[in-house]
């Protein structure tokens, strides 16, 4: 019983006395607060721009599936262009076409044919990235560098996409 009051008498005193809260703890507190707030923003525009980049990229492999059914359906693939606006051009159209898909809100299409023998393609992401892809090839190779200036494609990435510096640019210009 001894030990029992002895143990309340001692809750009892630490709940008098209630000193102040360190000035250094409060700062502390406020700069890991505040350095967790703003890496949280940084990671969440990169989770952002990722998911934009991926759809861009899905939308080329889309259009390998939509081109793979027309030439399958008819011995023939198809050209046309969507832009970031939704407007779209092409016989027929792509959202109206039974093989058709509908393209990433936001960013852009463009594919070309490469007299009868297979198509060229082009996506763009919200974020401002350009990827392409061929018939050709499946690799999928971005057209721009890490300062998000579009540079002229390397000859490995030409090697890779099975296309002239010229067809690229053909091919980008028509992203407008």
């Amino acid at each position: 019983m001894n030990k029992i009051k002895g143990l309340t008498a001692r809750i009892g005193r630490l709940r008098e006395e209630r000193g102040a809260t360190d000035p250094i703890l409060v700062v502390a507190a406020m700069a890991v607060t505040l350095v967790l707030l703003v890496g949280g923003s940084f990671l969440i525009s990169g989770i952002i721009t990722n998911g934009q980049n991926l759809n861009a990229k899905s939308d080329l492999d889309k259009i390998t599936v939509a081109e793979a059914a027309s030439f399958a359906q008819g011995d023939r693939y198809l050209a046309y262009n969507v832009t970031a606006a939704g407007d779209e051009t092409g016989s027929p159209l792509l959202s109206e076409s039974s093989i058709g898909f509908n393209a990433t809100e936001g960013g852009s299409i463009n594919v070309v044919l490469e007299g009868g023998r297979g198509w060229n393609a082009a996506s763009e992401s919200v974020s401002g990235a350009i990827y392409l892809k061929t018939s050709e090839n499946n690799k999928i190779v971005e057209y721009q560098d890490a300062d998000g200036v579009k540079t002229p494609l390397s000859a490995a990435d030409i090697d890779k996409l099975e296309l002239t510096q010229a067809e690229a640019d053909a091919l980008i210009g028509g992203l407008n």
